[in-house]
């Protein structure tokens, strides 16, 4: 086992347009569900289970706080693209996890299993010292995380469909999107 070579084999995949779901859940509470479509870093869209919502085009996104409210337009002025919380883009961007590029990190396991995925256990260094379990899915995108955050148990998990592309009105606010009901994640 090369941890090093197993790591940037996971930091160096580029995510492809998929649609999906990511849950947050801390000490068995949920504290975070959402569906998404994701065209590249700078277009995609996320449904809150609450209703919020949000669309990213470039550095102008639109954000309402429930799917009946008017959408808020909105310009970045840095020239990154907004993003709507850190765990999705983390999920979708390894790279972006210190423990993912940090040198300490050590793979203490590596285990394919049979459906083609690779549980990990990694010992983390940064932010602070934790051991994480990892699942990598087949398709090589994070599917699993599990750590501690602040003395809580920590669990994102991630289910995306890669060989789906979005319908490319989903990026538009004016379009109704639906995705529990309507096949898109």
């Amino acid at each position: 086992m090369n941890s090093q070579r197993t790591l940037t084999a996971i930091i160096g995949r580029r995510p492809r347009a998929a649609v999906g779901s990511i849950q947050r859940t801390v000490n068995d509470q949920v504290v975070d569900d959402a569906y998404f479509a994701f065209l590249s870093p700078d277009r995609w869209r996320v449904l809150r289970n609450d209703g919020s919502e949000i669309v990213v085009d470039g550095l102008t996104w639109w954000e309402r706080s429930r799917r009946d409210a008017v959408w808020e337009r909105k310009v970045s002025d840095v020239p990154a693209p907004p993003h709507h919380d850190g765990y999705l883009q983390a999920m979708l961007f390894p790279r972006l996890l210190p423990p993912f590029t940090d040198p300490k990190t050590v793979v203490s396991s590596e285990v394919r299993q049979p459906d083609g995925s690779l549980h990990l256990v990694m010992k983390v260094a940064d932010p602070v010292a934790d051991t994480w379990f990892v699942v990598v899915s087949a398709e090589g995108y994070l599917a699993r995380l599990e750590g501690t955050d602040g003395g809580a148990t920590s669990i994102v998990e991630l289910t995306a469909d890669f060989d789906q592309s979005p319908n490319p009105g989903v990026f538009d606010p004016d379009t109704p999107w639906d995705p529990g009901r309507s096949g898109e994640a």
